[in-house]
């Protein structure tokens, strides 16, 4: 079991960072800011000092985000070892970001007035609905503008957003938990 004075380093620890003292600077950030989750970036640092080291973190292009989840998947597995009964939970996720509307790369989440990015994940859970962490989350991707709907029928199962749903089942639970 992680105490709380751990965890960060228990799902965090073996990121693939490319440089020991990234690693080390990703487990302290989850430290920092799994303290104070509701508090935004500069709040939570503490200091004018942490919160750039913060920025500068997160804007590296050197560092992976799929590292960082990869490494709490394994701590989310190795959880998942100690059960008998593993449910695999699936739910796509809206990240909207109209309200900022001079950022690039973005499309429609729910109509045409609103804009951001869509992320579908998989949560491993306790059938008592403990969670024991993401098993996988697919890239983030945005939609197109909108097919007409005679066209959208059209299409096979493999060019429909909806393929999300049997992805995340084969290469989420049935890959990494095949028993």
């Amino acid at each position: 079991m992680t105490t709380d004075s751990n965890w960060a380093l228990d799902e965090f620890g073996l990121a693939d960072l490319g440089d020991a003292r990234r690693t080390a600077r990703l487990v302290r950030l989850a430290q920092e800011f799994g303290a104070q989750p509701s508090r935004s970036i500069p709040e939570a640092s503490g200091s004018l000092a942490m919160s750039k080291a913060a920025y500068r973190f997160f804007s590296n292009e050197d560092i992976r985000s799929q590292a960082i989840l990869d490494s709490h998947i394994a701590s989310s597995i190795g959880r998942m070892q100690s059960q008998s009964l593993v449910l695999a939970v699936q739910d796509s996720t809206s990240l909207d970001w109209s309200h900022h509307p001079a950022t690039q790369g973005l499309g429609r989440i729910e109509s045409k007035f609103t804009q951001g990015l869509m992320a579908h994940t998989t949560l491993a859970l306790t059938p008592e609905q403990v969670p024991l962490g993401i098993l996988e989350q697919q890239q983030v991707w945005t939609r197109p503008d909108e097919l007409q709907a005679k066209e959208r029928t059209k299409r096979s199962v493999d060019q429909k957003e909806s393929r999300k749903w049997l992805q995340s089942l084969a290469q989420g639970a049935q890959e990494r938990m095949p028993d």
